[in-house]
């Protein structure tokens, strides 16, 4: 059981890491306007783990139930792939705009 425990904390912090430095990632490119990337889904794959692994005993087994949360959280998960999704669809959207003008 305490197996399980420690392999859940260090899930749980390699995400914490993880997602820590994605943010960090984006705060850099938006102050000195360059151009970054993100480790996808790691942090928030290893969060989601961590919470779904620990046992009942553990301080996060209340928490299984928010197992999604990391992937939320983690900026390299959802909402690297939801901006994306979006902006592809921009671009597609401005493709077609594009055809359509010409004769």
């Amino acid at each position: 059981m305490q197996f399980r425990a420690d392999i859940a904390t260090v899930l749980i912090l390699l995400s914490v890491l993880i997602s820590a430095s994605n943010w960090l990632g984006i705060l850099y490119c938006l102050i000195f306007k360059k151009t970054g990337s993100a480790l996808p889904l790691l942090g928030g794959l290893f969060g989601m783990l961590g919470i779904l692994i620990a046992p009942p005993t553990h301080a996060m087994s209340s928490m299984k139930a928010f197992f999604w949360l990391p992937l939320i959280w983690d900026y390299g998960s959802a909402p690297l792939f939801a901006l994306n999704f979006l902006r592809k669809r921009q671009n597609q959207s401005k493709s077609g705009d594009d055809s359509a003008k010409k004769p």
